[in-house]
């Protein structure tokens, strides 16, 4: 039959498959490897930029900074320095003589006070002369927040301690307000000076302190 005569033909056509030569099948080989080296370094891009977005919209967690300064802070240094950075930048935008100043400006100011003009120049790339008048200004705002002492933080039970970090703290800003413009008495009377490079004023102690006349 019609049929039958198909079948027959295409059986006589149909050779079996050929060995690979020792060369194609280093070939094949080759390829294939490519092409997993291939599919798994896109599944890590895709796995790293995932990461980057997650961390977009979630800052890393504490123990991580940690972790990458090999011991060179412990988490409980790196919180004393973030809220004390934090509060001086609160006091300050307080005064409206911060208006003069750009934010990216008065973040590199409170920087250098805590830390160095050299670690402001690689983390925000601004220049001394960028910032050394906003610098100049802020020293008598550091000298009072470094004399305060540091607002507790309440627990509540119904709070896990990797929360913590959402309970909000209140300070008395207009006293330490109150506090600058009396240490800015001394300043322009030419008994204090400005210090950097991570040095602050210490600004005297309430003993010491001359009764103003009216």
């Amino acid at each position: 039959t019609h049929h039958s005569s198909r079948l027959q033909a295409k059986q006589q056509h149909a050779q079996p498959s050929q060995p690979d030569s020792p060369q194609e099948a280093q070939i094949i080989q080759a390829k294939k490897r490519k092409t997993a080296q291939d599919v798994k370094k896109g599944k890590e891009e895709i796995s790293k930029k995932h990461q980057y977005e997650i961390r977009e919209i979630y800052a890393p967690k504490l123990q991580e900074f940690a972790y990458v300064t090999d011991g060179a802070c412990s988490e409980v240094d790196i919180l004393k320095m973030e809220l004390n950075i934090l509060k001086l930048l609160d006091l300050c935008i307080l005064a409206i003589d911060s208006l003069e100043f750009q934010y990216r400006i008065l973040a590199a100011a409170a920087l250098c006070h805590f830390t160095s003009i050299e670690v402001v120049k690689k983390a925000s790339g601004l220049e001394w002369e960028d910032i050394s008048e906003c610098v100049d200004w802020m020293a008598p705002f550091v000298s009072v927040v470094k004399s305060v002492s540091p607002v507790k933080l309440k627990t509540f039970k119904k709070i896990a301690v990797e929360d913590r970090h959402s309970i909000q703290t209140h300070t008395n800003y207009l006293a330490l307000l109150s506090e600058v413009n009396y240490v800015n008495t001394f300043r322009k009377g030419g008994q204090l000076s400005p210090v950097c490079n991570g040095g602050i004023m210490t600004p005297p102690k309430s003993t010491e302190k001359p009764s103003i006349k009216p």
